[in-house]
């Protein structure tokens, strides 16, 4: 019996993941990896570097993973096979970027400030 391993939910540096896309396409290899997607946190830009060294023998399928505010909760949104050009699509990572790097701007300017006052405040 032959069957394929799957994993259709990994990171590369080009978000959250300790691996530049080509190394994680490496290991993907070594772990016998047949089919599978890279679903970077909002941004698609590691799919373009992956698929131009994917093997014939193997299945690679755009992803993403959109970080989404609901008046709940915080949710991870994964998406699959979709056109890269599609200008809605491009519309709406462009958003998610700016909003990732201005939550990002925040945080440094909160620990910035907190340093200041640390160092203000030595025994």
């Amino acid at each position: 019996m032959s069957y394929s391993h799957i994993d259709l939910h990994m990171h590369s540096t080009c978000s959250d993941g300790s691996d530049d896309p080509l190394t994680l396409l490496e290991h993907v290899r070594e772990a016998h990896i047949t089919t599978f997607s890279l679903t970077d946190h909002d941004t698609i830009k590691g799919n373009a570097i992956i698929r131009e060294h994917v093997q014939q023998d193997m299945t690679f399928i755009n992803g993403i993973e959109f970080s989404t505010i609901t008046p709940i909760r915080q949710a991870h949104v994964l998406g699959y096979g979709f056109d890269e050009t599609n200008e809605e699509l491009i519309e709406a990572i462009q958003k998610g970027e700016a909003l990732r790097k201005h939550k990002l701007e925040v945080r440094l300017g909160y620990l910035k400030q907190q340093r200041r006052y640390l160092k203000r405040r030595r025994y």
